[in-house]
């Protein structure tokens, strides 16, 4: 595994293997990995000829910096993690690559109410911050797919539209992996950010949930269902209450993650589709 942290060089790599004739791959994370992450290097390496990840704590994501500060940073499981999973190259950019100075949400993307609605309602800007990082990887790496997964489903959606807005969907495949769980059914990824595994396979929160937070995403929540438990067939349902609340209904050409055809949400998803016109209340998949 080649690390890069400089942008140039990093293009200057990828773009002798593209005159190669490889297909390149790539998932964007902010590290503190975990198989889930692992899951998206697994898929890329079957479908593409090299796998690109990039591990950068984004900060203009985080709408209290204290968050920003406390967010975990394990660089050396990270690196060991992706080496054994057999990754090509990881971009381990510095804030001042991505963000030149005056850069930092320079750029508006007109998302419209994908960012107004479950987890934008109470994170204003954050889907926004999300789009102009991305974007930039994605200018960066030019992959010609891209992976992320599926827990972040509303991110997702507003990815497919960046995708759409920028015309990047014109040469990058967007690819949806399902959720890796815990034993206890949460999540891998809030599991690792928000506590840590106990050797049972427990996730021990470092916090309790904001009471304030928890009623803003209780309608959110009763539509998702609760997390399943190990062995046991819950994606369906949640998926289903996310379809409902995003507008991610199924057709032939743009199947929602619900759709018989793709029940776990995996494969690729088209990065055009319809997504306007949508009544409040009824979203579709058109922030991760």
């Amino acid at each position: 595994m080649i690390l890069f942290k400089r942008a140039t060089d990093l293009r200057e790599h990828l773009e002798k293997q593209r005159k190669k004739g490889k297909k390149i791959g790539f998932a964007p994370t902010m590290g503190a990995l975990h198989d889930g992450h692992i899951s998206l290097v697994e898929a890329s390496r079957k479908e593409n000829d090299l796998s690109a990840v990039s591990i950068f704590v984004n900060p203009t994501q985080f709408n209290d910096p204290a968050d920003y500060a406390k967010y975990p940073v394990t660089l050396e499981k990270d690196i060991s993690l992706l080496e054994a999973a057999g990754c090509d190259v990881l971009f381990l950019p510095p804030v001042e690559e991505m963000y030149p100075s005056g850069q930092m949400l320079k750029k508006k993307y007109e998302l419209g109410y994908l960012e107004s609605l479950l987890e934008g309602s109470f994170r204003p800007g954050h889907f926004q911050a999300v789009c102009q990082i991305v974007h930039r990887l994605l200018e960066v790496v030019q992959p010609d797919n891209l992976y992320m997964g599926q827990k972040d489903y509303q991110q997702c959606m507003v990815v497919k539209k960046l995708l759409e807005l920028t015309g990047l969907g014109n040469s990058v495949e967007l690819h949806i992996s399902p959720t890796l769980r815990e034993k206890s059914g949460l999540a891998m990824i809030y599991a690792h950010a928000n506590g840590f595994i106990h050797e049972s396979g427990a996730a021990i929160p470092s916090r309790p949930l904001d009471p304030s937070r928890r009623s803003r995403t209780g309608r959110g929540v009763s539509r998702f269902g609760n997390p399943k438990p190990a062995g046991e067939r819950g994606d369906e349902r949640g998926l289903s209450g996310a379809a409902e609340i995003l507008g991610a209904g199924g057709g032939a050409e743009n199947p929602g993650p619900g759709d018989r055809k793709h029940p776990g949400g995996g494969g690729a998803v088209p990065a055009r589709g319809p997504d306007s016109g949508q009544a409040e209340g009824s979203w579709h998949c058109g922030d991760l």
